[in-house]
């Protein structure tokens, strides 16, 4: 028998995928910032904002299509169409990128910038101004193919820029930076403002008539075209960031802190409008007297249709920093999180609707035992109880000030909590009374978790780790190998166990907690909740938007992209496909496929890839080849100690996929499997399980 040495076999290892099977399901459209909108009726508008999200609307607002771009990850600070189909955006990184169809497909125009492009401007399909970080002003005549660099004297940043017709524009930024043109911009004018400002809007509704807003709620207005330019006084020192005016009477400006200010006479009057949200508005829109909208910070988006006496709010589901999600099957589950937050889905996230709660405690952990009755624990020793569902909620009495992070239950009559300053309750009545347990130690204990009715293990702060064989009579620490805060701690059975914490740190046991093995994972950020499903499958979530699964009880764990940076604060799964995490700002994504990259995602992306199924396999594996271009490729199958288990010859035309059904034979042991693929100066390697 062929017996190969292998040098790439580790007990540990991680993999990148580039693709996210991982879907928002809250808040929607984002929560990303939006800066900027585009509305080019009452009804189709494109709003842009950070991790380059892009999304169009066709009705208003009431419902949002991504048209982001997926290898675009930088800001968007500025869109803009002309009609349905032209339109362009810039970013952060100074590049420029063009859409024929609406948003359908973007084409990249090059960069214009050595940094920011801050807002463009086009009069028609053809003309087009962009203004940036670098004190230029670029300048297109034919759809941004080619930009040239228009002469000026401007020497800070420019923050916005607007013109009326082909020749008369205006532009405006930092430190009372202002120019204007009256022939397309082959001349800019240095104008003066009267004041050293930043400034972070202009906007005219006529040749003659036009505003400036900026810091500290200053507003100028000019009724000669740009040439003199006065003082209005809203009595607010708010920045303002956006102005819009239906006609010469009527407009608004918006704000930091949801400000948002109106008038109907030129601005010598200005009145607050009441509006829901209290976070920062970066861009305003009205396209006539009664119909405008706003977007700003969390990706939120209001709109009105009586000129602002009403705002609502578009952005559908809560923005509140969500710390737990459990779900009792596909369909139904729970998130709880800040201010008291309580969310619920009956029909597996395409609704999450907010629950009645008492309080605005934080909120760190939410179980149910069934439909109906359900525990959610927080801060200052909140314990709060639902008999219908979360419907209502009330206080459960637990004579504790302590926050309260976790909640496990081991049957239905008895369970345990534990918290900061080493606090641990137990109840043995199904969570109605709650007592007291001796923990010996004043650390912050963040998770709990027990395997039997008698034996318990808790991970907590500077790595702390207790271990109780009574129940919790008695609980005794663990030696462990990090000082590193443990966040969440995930047993499979008595003995194997996984740990995660701060700083990347990773945590594994097969003897019950007597030596824990540290495994570090390739990244600085915070580990916040780790889940097996089965004694397989497992799933570990972080900060920085950070997921990572194993199919193999943990011998290998795979990056899995999630289309957030925000940080992930608990995962759950009901079964080895349906998934839950939740985290900042109201983050709630959902798989439907444990999260795992499809085999035509892979096409698009890889030239040659190699997709298996299942992974653990039993009787057979299925082994799915692509190759972009056509070859002949060898297939090697060797177990663990290197030896040949199966070998042959396949050929793949170009862009084509060949499928193996490999039936082991019945000598082979249970272990690591090893599938090698080499063809055309190519090579790949996939590692399987096989249980016998």
């Amino acid at each position: 028998m062929k017996t190969v040495i292998f040098s790439f076999i580790t007990i540990f290892g991680i993999c990148n995928i580039t693709l996210s099977q991982w879907v928002l399901q809250s808040p929607i459209p984002t929560s990303e910032t939006l800066y900027d909108a585009c509305f080019i009726n009452n009804y189709t508008g494109w709003i842009a904002g950070d991790n380059g999200k892009v999304f169009v609307t066709f009705d208003g607002g009431l419902n949002w299509e991504d048209r982001s771009l997926d290898s675009i990850t930088s800001s968007i600070p500025c869109i803009m169409f002309v009609d349905e189909n032209n339109g362009w955006f810039g970013t952060s990184t100074a590049d420029i990128f063009y859409t024929p169809d609406g948003g359908l497909t973007w084409l990249h125009q090059g960069k214009i910038f050595d940094h920011i492009v801050f807002d463009i401007f086009f009069i028609d399909n053809l003309k087009g101004w962009a203004v940036g970080s670098n004190s230029k002003i670029m300048n297109t005549i034919d759809g941004g193919v080619n930009w040239t660099l228009q002469p000026s004297s401007v020497v800070y940043a420019l923050k916005t820029i607007f013109f009326i017709n082909q020749d008369t524009g205006w532009c405006a930024g930092y430190n009372g930076e202002y120019h204007y043109t009256l022939n397309g911009g082959n001349t800019w004018n240095k104008g003066s403002l009267g004041a050293i400002a930043s400034y972070n809007c202009i906007y005219f509704s006529d040749y003659y008539n036009g505003w400036i807003v900026g810091e500290n709620g200053k507003v100028k207005y000019s009724n000669d075209g740009g040439n003199c330019w006065t003082t209005q006084y809203p009595n607010i020192i708010e920045d303002l960031n956006s102005v819009s005016f239906a006609d010469h009477l009527n407009g608004w400006a918006v704000g930091n802190n949801g400000f948002i200010i109106y008038t109907n006479n030129s601005g010598d009057d200005w009145i607050q409008q009441s509006n829901p949200i209290s976070s920062d508005f970066l861009n305003v829109q009205f396209i006539n007297q009664t119909t405008g909208w706003a977007v700003g910070q969390f990706g939120q988006i209001i709109n009105t249709e009586d000129g602002g006496e009403n705002w609502l709010a578009l952005t559908k589901g809560s923005i509140e920093y969500l710390q737990s999600i459990f779900s009792l099957n596909n369909n139904i589950a729970w998130a709880a999180g800040y201010n008291g937050t309580i969310l619920k889905t009956i029909d597996a996230g395409e609704k999450w609707t907010i629950q009645n709660n008492i309080g605005n405690e934080i909120l760190h952990d939410i179980y149910f035992a069934d439909e109906m009755n359900g525990w959610t624990i927080g801060n200052n020793g909140t314990i709060l109880f639902t008999q219908n569902g979360g419907t209502d909620w009330n206080i459960q009495a637990c004579n504790s000030i302590n926050d309260l992070y976790t909640i496990y239950f081991i049957n239905p009559s008895t369970a345990w909590i534990c918290g900061s300053m080493g606090e641990i309750l137990k109840s043995t009545d199904g969570g109605f009374n709650w007592i007291s347990q001796n923990s010996g130690v004043t650390k912050d204990l963040n998770s709990i978790c027990f395997t039997n009715p008698n034996q318990g293990f808790i991970c907590g702060e500077e790595g702390l780790i207790l271990y109780t064989n009574d129940a919790g009579l008695n609980w005794e620490q663990q030696e462990c190998p990090t000082y590193s805060s443990l966040n969440d701690i995930f047993f499979l059975n008595d003995s194997v166990g996984w740990i995660v914490g701060n700083n990347g740190k990773l945590l594994f046991t097969h003897n019950s907690g007597d030596f824990w093995d540290l495994k570090i994972l390739p990244i600085t950020s915070s580990l916040k909740s780790i889940y097996f499903f089965n004694d397989y499958n497992g799933w570990i979530a972080g900060y920085d938007g950070k997921i990572f699964y194993t199919p193999d009880i943990g011998l290998n764990w795979y990056s899995q992209p999630i289309n957030t940076s925000n940080n992930l604060m608990d995962i759950y799964f009901c079964d080895h496909n349906s998934g839950w995490v939740v985290g900042e700002l109201g983050n709630i994504f959902y798989t439907d496929n444990g999260g795992i990259v499809g085999f035509n995602q892979l096409k698009q992306k890889e030239e040659l890839a190699i997709l298996t199924m299942p992974n653990p396999f039993h009787n057979k594996a299925i082994i799915q080849i692509y190759s972009k271009q056509a070859c002949e490729f060898e297939i090697r199958i060797y177990n663990q100690s290197g030896n040949i288990l199966h070998e042959q010859m396949i050929k793949i035309s170009n862009n084509d996929v060949q499928k193996i059904i490999w039936n082991p034979s019945t000598d082979n042991c249970s272990g690591l499997i090893f599938i090698t693929i080499r063809g055309c100066n190519q090579s790949l390697i996939k590692k399987m399980i096989y249980i016998k």
